[in-house]
């Protein structure tokens, strides 16, 4: 009976050791996220004491690189969700957890106690997670003087049971099975991390693809903001606490300039609109953040606390502008600022994305610093945008400032002057520029009193200007001591009494007086108009508001009157013009009555000038004549020589026949003597011919001379007509200066072919080029001119 109680006692007891195990196999299976090991270890703790085992509380201890992570239940129950890391401690217990880890040791105990347990008493307590346990647990466990630890140590780490007195063999083996079955629950556990890892590694691939899409979706620059607040909602989402979140910041740098412009957001990832400017070499963190940029680092880590952080505050609220929705909400949260902060800096080329948070994240150091890489490529194309935005921008101006300089150079009369105003009023206004209305003041010198051009919202052209005669109202003086200036950038505000008595000046005693009531009325109604002005040669462009007009603006309103000057060049072109063009028609009657005199006067002397070409030609002629003389009369002599030379070969030819004939009978002589009589008397005829013809053709040339050209082209051997004309020359030459003398040669082609041109137009240029030639060589030791053609 006892042996079968015995047994069935032993079953019993197994069976209670199996649903006790099954309850730890159970909660394994159960968990779902990583964090929930702890509820496993809790239960484990529960099925050990309802085994009626007197023990202490119980561990599951990891190692990580001789980096202790404790999982820890006791009677107050699990004690910590995410365990406690406990640094490495060159001491005889922890050499003894891990090296029996490595040896995985199945069971085996410790008995921890003396200066042994307090030198691991203040480890634990002081420099590990264990010191954030309550005080009343810390104390319960200092005040134990000695403590049995029973280990089962296996491929994951160790399963350790504390207790005031040492256990039962059989307890150990029970022990050693539940840590094979937490063996099994640390290998869902790893299972379950390695999923949430992939889990949040798709998390963090996820939201830096939303920044990515939110930065390949913008079109302009200023919406980096919402990129920016998208970054910082997604740095959010992925797990940080709202409350353990202090702020979000971005800043910008101007190359070696140590101020940043900062774009602060809200605890929720929301941007401020209004950015602020922040010097960094004034402050203690800002300077380390500031030098780590300089330094080209991608991440920054500071923990500020205490006076060092406060003076921190104080230093960014004195930056922030007074008007800045900054300033107000902090004073409704002055006494909330963190009494510590972690701030994390992401840093790209242009600057930094500082995230601050209230407690340490350290877990989340690495993603930072992907998301860093995602800013720096949306800052890229935030600068890109805004590059693109200036050209863009740049363009428009352009555009604008040429369809003023084109409306200018389209102006007939100065009193278009109103319509190019009106221009410059419209011109602004699509650029952005919030002005009231906008003037040309043209100042002259000699009295010192101003027009007025003049275009508002009620109306753009005026049709004239508006005379303001020389005063002594300051707005006057202020206005006429920035054109004396030639002041670029001039400004002006003009507000109460002043504004109230020039007002009462300008629309009583001016030509201002005449503008329509109602401009009269609204122009009075402003209680404050700021005045913005540029300066030139002409006056002034000035636009009034009733707000500041930004920087930007003005440096627009400088390059409008920069371009204004050159229409008031060309004002005072058209007005000098319009003063020439009265003039030239008082003088149009007189130019009339002229013209028909000069018009009588040219007839006379196109006929005068043709009679004197025609008594050229003759007196060209007359000296020609001399030499015409001589060149027939060789000619003529050639004729008579030879003539006579014909008679008496003639008369000794018949003698010779007498002879022949008286002798007849005897030997008859020889016929040589008269066949060679008879050749020469044929060539004398030949001789006498060619002459006859030269003179018939110099005495047609002269003719030619001293005739009219009738212009007609006839076919002309070139070589005779040099050839004549060149004997014209010498013979003509030779008549006016009896010493002259001149040898001349011919070098004709006899290839050439006939042309047609006018003989007597050609032959007179022959003729002076010719006598040209003989006046050149006049003073040769031995003149000689060539006339060749080829």
């Amino acid at each position: 009976r006892f042996l079968d109680l015995q047994k069935a006692e032993a079953q019993a007891r197994e069976a209670q050791i199996e649903v006790a195990l099954e309850r730890v196999r159970s909660s394994s299976l159960l968990m779902q996220k990583t964090d929930q090991i702890g509820d496993v270890i809790f239960t484990l703790y529960t099925a050990l004491r309802q085994l009626d085992f007197k023990f202490d509380r119980s561990m599951i201890i990891i190692n990580h690189n001789k980096d202790l992570v404790h999982w820890m239940a006791g009677s107050e129950g699990l004690l910590s969700k995410n365990g406690f890391n406990v640094p490495y401690l060159n001491h005889s217990y922890n050499n003894a957890l891990i090296e029996n880890f490595e040896k995985r040791t199945k069971k085996w105990t410790y008995l921890l106690e003396g200066n042994e347990k307090k030198i691991l008493n203040n480890h634990f307590f002081n420099h590990s997670d264990f010191k954030i346990l309550p005080d009343f647990i810390k104390d319960d466990m200092k005040n134990i003087e000695k403590i049995h630890f029973t280990i089962c140590s296996d491929a994951y780490g160790s399963l350790l049971v504390s207790s005031l007195e040492s256990l039962a063999l059989h307890q150990v083996d029970i022990i050693y099975r539940f840590s094979k079955v937490f063996n099994q629950s640390y290998t869902r556990f790893l299972d379950l991390q390695k999923a949430e890892a992939q889990t949040k590694e798709a998390q963090i691939e996820a939201a830096l693809e939303r920044v990515r899409s939110r930065t390949m979706a913008m079109h302009k620059s200023e919406q980096l903001a919402d990129v920016m607040s998208v970054l910082c909602k997604e740095i959010l989402h992925l797990g940080i606490r709202h409350e353990d979140m202090e702020t979000c910041y971005i800043s910008t740098f101007d190359g070696d300039n140590p101020t940043g412009e900062i774009y602060l957001t809200t605890s929720n990832g929301d941007l401020i609109p209004e950015s602020f400017r922040a010097r960094y070499d004034e402050d203690y963190y800002f300077k380390q953040i500031y030098s780590a940029w300089k330094n080209k680092d991608s991440f920054l880590f500071l923990h500020a606390k205490g006076e060092e952080l406060q003076k921190h505050f104080d230093f960014l609220y004195s930056s922030v502008p007074q008007s800045s929705p900054i300033i107000e909400m902090r004073a409704d949260d002055h006494a909330n600022l963190p009494s510590e902060t972690f701030s994390h800096s992401l840093y790209f080329a242009q600057g930094y994305l500082a995230i601050v948070t209230r407690k340490p994240v350290t877990e989340y150091h690495e993603v930072f610093k992907r998301f860093g890489i995602t800013l720096q490529q949306a800052y890229t194309r935030f600068l890109d945008l805004q590059r693109a935005e200036a050209q863009a921008r740049e363009a428009q101006i352009e555009i604008s400032l040429e369809k003023v300089r084109s409306a200018t150079m389209a102006m007939q009369s100065s009193e278009e002057l109103s319509t190019i105003i009106g221009f410059v009023y419209n011109e602004l206004h699509k650029l952005d520029i919030q002005l009231e209305r906008c003037f040309f003041m043209i100042f002259n010198p000699e009295n010192l009193g101003v027009t007025w051009w003049m275009a508002s919202g009620e109306s753009s052209d005026l049709g004239k200007g508006f005379f303001v005669p020389y005063s002594k109202h300051p707005p006057q003086l202020a206005c006429l001591k920035g054109w004396q200036e030639r002041q670029e950038k001039w400004h002006y505000l003009l507000q109460g009494d002043e504004k109230k008595q020039w007002d009462s000046y300008l629309f009583s005693e001016t030509d201002l007086s005449t503008l329509p009531p109602f401009i009269i009325d609204i122009m009075k109604s402003r209680t404050a108009v700021y005045l913005d002005a540029s300066f030139n040669n002409f006056g002034c462009l000035t636009a009034g508001s009733i707000q500041p007009i930004r920087e930007e603006s003005i440096d627009l309103l400088i390059r409008f009157s920069k371009v204004f000057d050159l229409t008031y060049t060309r004002f005072n072109d058209l007005k000098q013009a319009e003063a020439q063009t009265e003039q030239a028609r008082k003088d149009l009657i007189l130019i009339q009555t002229e013209k028909k005199r000069a018009e009588d006067a040219l007839s006379e002397l196109k006929q005068t000038q043709n009679q004197l070409i025609q008594k050229e030609k003759l007196a060209s002629l007359g000296e020609l004549t001399a030499g015409i003389a001589h060149e027939i009369q060789n000619p003529l002599n050639f004729v008579n020589n030879f003539s006579e030379l014909s008679v008496d070969l003639i008369k000794e030819i018949q003698e010779e026949r007498q002879k022949r004939y008286a002798a007849a009978g005897r030997e008859a002589r020889d016929e040589t003597l008269e066949n060679e009589l008879l050749a020469d008397l044929s060539a004398n005829q030949e001789k006498i011919n060619h002459h006859g013809k030269r003179a018939s053709s110099i005495v047609k040339g002269m003719l030619e001379h001293s005739r009219t050209s009738t212009g007609e082209r006839v076919l002309t051997d070139i070589n005779q007509l040099a050839d004549e004309y060149l004997r014209l020359s010498y013979h003509g030459m030779r008549a006016k200066n009896s010493k002259f003398n001149s040898d001349f040669t011919t070098e004709f082609d006899g290839n050439l072919p006939k042309i047609k041109i006018i003989p007597q137009d050609i032959g007179r240029v022959l003729l002076n080029l010719i006598n040209n030639a003989f006046y050149a060589v006049n003073e040769s030791k031995k003149p000689k001119v060539i006339v060749s053609t080829k």
